[in-house]
């Protein structure tokens, strides 16, 4: 079992509050890396009062300045981008990062985000693929032409001194190719990540049952295109303290504004709201046995084998995340290795 740790929650607070949320996080990233997890998460979000995350290139980067040893996981929208801009901003993350980044790709789903980038959703699925093709003809030693339907590199231009000759971006990651996940949270998306073979990263808050429901399909595209993936990821909500009555106390609050949220965001999810049902088959919290319980459950029903815990919850404080990290690290994460 592998473990992640997700900084990617960004609270609206007061301006001036904002460089010592910074600071706080980087401490988390630096003390995952020492603690042992694996990678280190950041996830883009855009023009939310609850959460907001502009700039994922730019936080990995300075994650990646106070880390050794965790990769750097970076969940980008990459509907939002252009491929080429993708592929330079990744690029020089690995670089910077000394080939540790994984990136995840995302086509976003709230209609507020694409309207701000004079986008819309439709088409963002095909939109994603044809990225996808490119990155790696980006990354590769030798310049590339590609024409799909929505994206021509290099595009034709007006300007005539522009010869429209192959594009070489500059420079090249460390890794050669840089590894991709896809986050899915529909069925559409779910297949599109089987059929390509790429590791799935789905919603924190579907419950058990429909984790498995995806976990079908996503198999059976994998099937259908002769794909093998030895990657299957769970992202939850993680909270450890030393009693279970502890680690309620702490995390109640939090869990429930979590739940209103993704109502409004996603109204098919269908958050209940006495905290039992909000964490029951959602989120990993209580004591370190308990935690453990749910994990193995988890790894029994999907077959997971890379956790990525996201503890930074609306409202509770960094000493409590530090003290829950420490925990975890310290009293779960030998237990899931030893029993691999």
């Amino acid at each position: 079992m592998q473990f992640g740790f997700s900084i990617s929650s960004f609270e609206r607070i007061e301006t001036s509050l904002v460089p010592a949320a910074h600071r706080e996080m980087l401490e988390q990233a630096a003390l995952a890396d020492q603690l042992g997890f694996d990678s280190i998460w950041i996830a883009e979000q855009h023009f939310s009062f609850e959460r907001q995350c502009p700039s994922p290139f730019l936080l990995g980067t300075a994650v990646a300045m106070h880390t050794q040893q965790s990769r750097i996981g970076v969940y980008t929208t990459m509907s939002y981008t252009h491929p080429v801009r993708i592929a330079e901003d990744a690029a020089v993350l690995d670089v910077l990062c000394g080939g540790r980044l994984i990136l995840c790709a995302g086509t976003g789903y709230r209609p507020d985000e694409f309207a701000a980038y004079g986008l819309t959703a439709k088409g963002k699925r095909g939109r994603l693929r044809e990225i996808l093709e490119i990155l790696p003809l980006a990354w590769r030693d030798a310049p590339f032409v590609y024409e799909g339907k929505y994206f021509r590199v290099p595009a034709p231009v007006e300007d005539e001194t522009a010869d429209g000759s192959p594009l070489e971006v500059f420079p090249k990651p460390v890794q050669n190719p840089i590894p991709i996940w896809m986050a899915a949270f529909g069925n559409v998306g779910v297949r599109q990540a089987g059929r390509l073979g790429m590791p799935l990263y789905t919603s924190p808050i579907e419950t058990l049952a429909q984790l498995q429901a995806r976990d079908t399909l996503y198999r059976e595209a994998m099937h259908e295109t002769s794909q093998n993936q030895s990657v299957f990821p769970l992202l939850r909500n993680v909270y450890v303290a030393d009693t279970y009555e502890q680690a309620r106390a702490d995390t109640e609050v939090s869990l429930q504004i979590q739940s209103r949220r993704y109502q409004t965001w996603r109204p098919e999810a269908g958050m209940p709201k006495p905290f039992e049902e909000v964490t029951a088959d959602r989120f990993i919290i209580g004591s370190p046995d308990q935690c453990l319980a749910e994990i193995d459950r988890y790894v029994a029903k999907l077959g997971v084998n890379y956790l990525v815990c996201r503890m930074n919850m609306p409202g509770l404080s960094h000493d409590k995340v530090m003290a829950s990290m420490r925990l975890f690290a310290e009293a779960v994460m030998p237990s899931c290795t030893a029993s691999d």
